[in-house]
């Protein structure tokens, strides 16, 4: 008896017996020749033939465990363990590879075993893994420096529990105006999986440009409020005050102020601006406030004495008149019959007012001052009710005549009906 594969002797044991049709034994009337017979068992034939499989790109590795055993098989009760090795995550096919190890109760020398591998083919997708690479982008108020934004918001993206990198490209937002500024991309885009495969034709990749926002600066000019009473000369002045973000390091102003008031009242203070240097308006949001200028009425007024002229005629038998008006301060009389003034550095004009007197006997007459004073400055404006004007009557004295009797001789004659005369 035997058991596995191999050829083995039959060998006969015992004496041989030859026996008739009647069952008598005839042994001895033969001569037997035994000759050894054999046994061949032979090998099985197995095959091992490891599964196939066929599946989309999914990023997934693509594997089969299943191992088949064909033709002959194994012997009832024997067997083998398997470890499928062969594995597919790109595109394109591979074996199924695997190895066997032989249960403890089954001997190789029993089988002619052969393995057959089966196909593990992944295909591109036909529908694209989609992905929007978005720049980084942000927001700024202008400076004047420059400011850089670089990269993406996302370079990994994962589809179905599976994480791809996107590298080999840049994106880069420089700016120093105030404005919209778009980023620039650069480069030959690669997107890796885990095990760093370039997968790059499983994916459909859209860029989207990030911005930079630089704002301008807001700021605002306010020129001072300012206060006088009234002097008669202009107010003017003050300062200007930048507020608001101010400006950026460098940059700034120069102002020139252009607001004016004389008389009571008030007006805004204006002013004119200049940026200096690189100072660039687009970079900034500016608006004017503009302050007041504010001339008040004086409580205590400017004091003008005007007076009716005085002066000394000699009597001539005659109504003789005296016209014309004197002022205190310094008054010069125009030809249209106004004095000017000089009051506090300024020069004003008094109108509207005359003053007249006559007489004709020796004695003293007043020379009235009539009319509503006007007091006007040097543009022409009405100021009257910043002045105080006194109106005070002037005199004129006519006085006796002198005769001079000294040509008159003492001369005597006798009444001849002709007339004496001195000589």
């Amino acid at each position: 008896a035997a058991t596995h594969a191999g050829t083995y002797a039959v060998n006969a044991v015992g004496t041989p017996v030859v026996k008739d049709a009647a069952g008598n034994d005839v042994s001895d009337q033969f001569s037997v020749d035994v000759t050894p017979g054999k046994l061949d068992i032979s090998k099985r034939n197995v095959i091992l033939t490891s599964g196939s499989g066929e599946k989309e790109y999914d990023g997934k590795a693509l594997t089969s465990e299943e191992v088949s055993v064909t033709m002959d098989g194994f012997a009832e009760g024997e067997g083998a363990t398997y470890r499928v090795t062969g594995t597919r995550t790109l595109a394109g096919s591979a074996e199924n590879t695997f190895t066997y190890i032989l249960d403890e109760n089954t001997r190789a020398e029993d089988y002619n075993i052969r393995t057959a591998y089966g196909s593990l083919k992944v295909n591109s997708r036909e529908s694209k893994y989609e992905i929007t690479l978005v720049s980084r982008g942000g927001t700024a108020l202008y400076d004047g420096s420059k400011h850089v934004i670089e990269g993406f918001q996302d370079t990994e993206f994962s589809f179905g529990g599976v994480t791809y990198t996107v590298s080999g490209i840049t994106s880069r937002i420089a700016g120093t105006k105030a404005g919209t500024h778009e980023a620039v991309i650069s480069g030959a885009l690669v997107v890796t999986d885990s095990e760093g495969n370039d997968v790059t034709d499983q994916f459909e990749i859209t860029n989207e440009s990030g911005t930079l926002e630089i704002g301008k600066r807001q700021i605002t000019f306010t020129s001072s409020t300012i206060e006088q009473v009234y002097n008669g000369s202009a107010l003017t002045g003050g300062e200007v005050t930048v507020s608001g973000d101010g400006f950026a390091t460098g940059d700034g102003a120069e102002f020139t102020m252009t607001g004016s008031q004389t008389l009571t009242g008030r007006s805004s203070n204006t002013f004119d601006y200049t940026l200096t240097g690189n100072t660039k308006a687009d970079n900034y949001e500016i608006t004017i406030n503009e302050g007041l200028l504010i001339v008040t009425g004086r409580t205590d007024l400017y004091s003008v004495t005007i007076r009716g002229a005085s002066g000394t005629l000699t009597y001539n038998g005659q109504e003789q008149e005296l016209t014309g008006i004197t002022a205190d301060e310094d008054g010069q009389l125009l030809e249209d019959g106004s004095i000017r003034v000089t009051v506090d550095g300024n020069v004003y004009t008094v109108s509207s007012i005359s003053a007249s007197g006559s007489g004709t006997n020796v004695g003293t007459y007043p020379v009235n001052v009539t009319g509503e004073a006007v007091v006007s400055d040097s543009a022409g404006n009405n100021v009257t009710d910043q002045f105080a004007v006194s109106l005070i009557n002037g005199s004129l004295e006519i006085t006796a005549g002198t005769m001079d009797l000294s040509a008159i001789s003492d001369n005597t004659q006798t009444y001849d009906g002709t007339a004496v005369t001195g000589g």
